[in-house]
């Protein structure tokens, strides 16, 4: 995978748009409950990363992973979809590649448990652009940027 460029915006975001930052965490938590995930308590959960995802080359592309560290993950689609080809979000579930929706309109949200192995298909045209929100419990005394030491692993088959 050739990757992405990716601006970080966690360290800023909740200051400077703190209406939008707020949406986003009730909206986190409102898919993992209504999930029944059971891996964030509301009291402790933060984020823990915001990304902006930029794929603009061609052949860019994000291989097999899981957002480590991570409890869940919300996508927010920042491109109208007719501004690129390919670059298609895709989960494992049982196995094999399965797309998360055919096509996310600019504006669309999803959300997956962290650990769900996820990749990006090659971008074959166009430009696609999402910002990544990945949410974690805080703990005392810890810094907020700070990753924790407890992995979730891979979701059962």
């Amino acid at each position: 995978a050739q990757g992405h460029s990716v601006t970080f915006l966690h360290h800023v975001f909740s200051t400077e748009l703190p209406e939008l930052h707020a949406k986003l965490v009730a909206l986190a938590q409102r898919s993992h409950d209504a999930s029944g995930w059971k891996l964030l308590d509301a009291s402790k959960m933060s984020v823990r990363t915001m990304e902006l995802l930029d794929y603009s080359q061609p052949s860019d592309s994000l291989g097999w992973h899981v957002d480590e560290q991570s409890a869940v993950t919300l996508l927010v689609m920042l491109s109208d979809p007719e501004d690129f080809q390919g670059a298609e979000l895709q989960h494992e579930v049982r196995g094999r590649p399965d797309p998360v929706v055919a096509r996310m309109a600019r504006g669309d949200v999803t959300a997956y448990r962290s650990h769900q192995a996820h990749r990006v298909t090659p971008l074959t045209g166009g430009r696609r652009r999402v910002m990544a929100v990945e949410f974690w419990h805080d703990a005392p005394g810890r810094s907020p940027w700070e990753r924790p030491h407890r992995r979730y692993g891979q979701c059962p088959a």
